[in-house]
């Protein structure tokens, strides 16, 4: 994941092939999210694998777009990528950030003969909307750009650009398709019988971090709970932990 360390404000999918390997990585951003939100662990994976990082319909453009696009219309644009990828290679990780953790469970179930293993970050399995996550929204609505660390940060992790206040309120304001998002996805997440590992922070503005109960007591799920980290900033210490983690996990799964 990245910290506050971002210099560039691309938001572009991102696809790597590599000669001879039978695993592939694929990442899922989150609701208004975007590729560049992995780049940390992309970078780590070096050539171990082939890579996939993508970007969501009706995101990197402009608020229109975003609004004309639909939760249907994400889990189809993942689906798709695993079933092209599960021609090519053996063996697939599945990585969400927040929703896309969510999408990634739900496409494990349709793929599970490709499906390798699942890291899941920020997972809403629980959400938890706090006073912090209204007041990030309305100090990028309508705050100055360099007063607020947190908000700058949000504004260039999301891809969709929003001309006015009043359109990115309405933007941020899809919580009810998450919440629906995640009730569902509690029902089936016990069927996934691959390796999963999943990341939630108690700082998270938008996760509750009591997402883990959910989780099925088994010993193919393991989590960590960071103590600093919030939803989209994380300490360059606590992201460190993540990116050892995930390539610990990366390659006990590999061929």
């Amino acid at each position: 994941m990245r910290s506050q360390n971002i210099t560039d404000n691309r938001h572009n999918p991102y696809s790597k092939s590599v000669p001879g390997v039978s695993l592939a990585v694929v990442f899922t951003h989150g609701i208004m999210g975007s590729p560049r939100q992995f780049d940390d662990l992309v970078q780590a994976l070096g050539e171990t694998c082939a890579i996939e990082n993508i970007l969501l319909p009706g995101h990197g453009g402009t608020s229109r777009e975003y609004a004309a696009s639909n939760l249907q219309d994400w889990q189809q644009a993942l689906d798709n990528v695993i079933s092209r990828l599960s021609k090519q290679y053996g063996r697939i990780i599945l990585v969400g950030h927040s929703l896309g953790g969510l999408l990634s469970v739900s496409s494990t179930l349709r793929f599970s003969s490709s499906i390798a293993g699942l890291f899941l970050i920020a997972m809403p399995l629980q959400v938890g909307i706090s006073s912090r996550f209204i007041k990030r929204s309305l100090l990028i609505a309508f705050g100055h750009q360099g007063k607020n660390p947190a908000a700058d940060l949000a504004r260039q992790t999301s891809s969709v650009s929003f001309p006015a206040w009043y359109s990115y309120l309405k933007g941020s304001g899809r919580v009810p398709e998450l919440f629906i998002k995640s009730l569902k996805t509690r029902r089936i997440i016990g069927k996934i019988t691959c390796p999963m590992h999943a990341v939630w922070s108690e700082q998270d503005e938008i996760v509750d971090s009591r997402s883990a109960r959910w989780l099925p007591k088994t010993k193919n799920f393991s989590m960590d709970l960071l103590k600093e980290s919030g939803h989209y900033v994380y300490t360059p210490e606590e992201s460190q932990q993540i990116r050892e983690t995930f390539l610990d996990f990366v390659h006990k799964l590999m061929p």
